[in-house]
This record gives C-alpha cells, structure tokens and sequence, in this order.
C-alpha cells in the first residue's frame, strides 16, 4: 500500500514539474526569426523627426525624409537580411540596421563609415504604418515643362515638395505642407497658398489643384498632375 501510494505522488509531482514547464516556455523562446520587413515603416531620425521608409521586394528602400541637401527628392538605398536583421544602406552613407525585439522592431542608426558593431548615431522602435495611411505615403514625381518636381507625402501629416533642380543645392527650395483624408483621397494645403486633392486610382495617382494657387505659390499649383512613384510601383500595398 505504502509503495502503491509512493508512486501516486511521484506521477502527482511528475505532472506538476510538466505543466510548470509549459508555463514557463514562453518565457524562455527564442525572438521569432521570420520577420516580414515589406512594406512602410514610420521611423525617427537623428533629431526626432518623423519619417518613412518602404521596403521593397527588389532590394530597394525609398525613403520620404526630405530635410537633406535633396529636399523632397528623399534617399534611396538597399536592403540585405544578416539572420533576423534587415541592413539598410543609403545613398549618403548612412545606414539603419531593423531587428525584432520583445517590445516589436528596433532600429539602429549608424553615420557613414562609423562600424556597425559600435554605438548607433541614433536608436529606437519603428512602426509598421498602417495600409490605408501607408496608400499615400512615399516620394512622387511629376514631370512638368521644364523640369521634374517631387511631392513627399509623409504618415505623420507632412508633406514636401521641391523641384529637381533643387536637388544639388545646400539648401533646397523646398515648400512645406500638410495633408488629411477625405473621401478616399487626401487634400494637401502648401505653404505656399496652392491645394490639390491627391487621389488614387488602379495604381495611378493624380494630383488636382482645388482652387486658384495663392499670390505667392508658383504655376505648378495651378494645374492637375499625374504623380509616378519614384520607383515606379504603386505605394501602400504590396500586391496592388
């Protein structure tokens, strides 16, 4: 009887161990490795300033930060996975390293030529910007007489735009702006006293003055543009 109930408690405490166990895995797994890095992200730069960054499929990165020597025009870089990191390298040697953690993804930044292995320029989480905000997010061209202009639309409610002889200038001739949704579409308001309604259809953007340009706002506001991605695919989602 004693050997009978000995064995009883020993299944009891086998049991207990067993299910402590299984309480406590989660606590103990490993980072999920399979992050999926396509599509926009919202992300901060060195002096806290919200832009973006698109990931795509052929290795290429846009991104709309558009407080460079290149205005709205933005960067452009490429993109490798190093296990479960993503390293991003631009165009002006700069380089942002994403990597999954337990609060979601962070990011690293590092100047040019500084190692990667040492302390970041700048750190912090980034956040995937959701589909229908992400729709319009990312950098457009418009071709016009002379020259090609650069409409920056960004997920935090700004806008640029400058003209692409601006591009080699210390400081751009770049006009700010501002957006808000409206009926599927967005309204810029420009500085500069100009306003188009931005919408999107089948892939194709369109931008459409909504009323007279201000005093000081050039000819460029005054007139409807067919606005092509700079890599010439269609933001927002991937599969549209």
């Amino acid at each position: 009887m004693r050997c009978l109930l000995m064995i009883v408690t020993g299944l009891v405490l086998a049991f207990q161990m067993g299910c402590r166990s299984t309480q406590e895995a989660p606590d103990l797994a490993p980072i999920n490795q399979g992050v999926d890095y396509f599509g926009t992200w919202a992300i901060n730069d060195t002096e806290n300033q919200l832009f973006n960054i698109i990931v795509r499929p052929d290795r290429t990165v846009i991104s709309n930060w558009s407080h460079g020597n290149r205005g709205a025009w933005g960067e452009r870089g490429s993109w490798k996975r190093n296990g479960s990191r993503l390293i991003i390298e631009y165009g002006d040697g700069w380089t942002d390293i994403l990597m999954p953690s337990r609060f979601g993804v962070t990011r690293q930044s590092y100047r040019p030529g500084a190692k990667l292995d040492g302390t970041p320029a700048s750190f912090g989480s980034v956040v995937r910007v959701d589909e229908e905000a992400a729709r319009y997010c990312g950098v457009f061209s418009a071709d016009g007489e002379d020259e090609t202009v650069f409409v920056s639309v960004l997920s935090s409610g700004l806008a640029y735009r400058s003209h692409s002889a601006d591009r080699e200038q210390s400081t751009p001739g770049t006009v700010i702006g501002c957006w808000s949704s409206k009926d599927g579409s967005i309204i810029l308001a420009w500085s500069d006293g100009g306003r188009h309604r931005m919408i999107r259809q089948r892939g194709v953007y369109v931008l459409q003055p909504l009323e007279e340009a201000g005093s000081s706002a050039d000819s460029w506001t005054a007139q409807a543009r067919m606005l092509t991605p700079v890599d010439g695919l269609a933001f927002g989602g991937l599969s549209q």
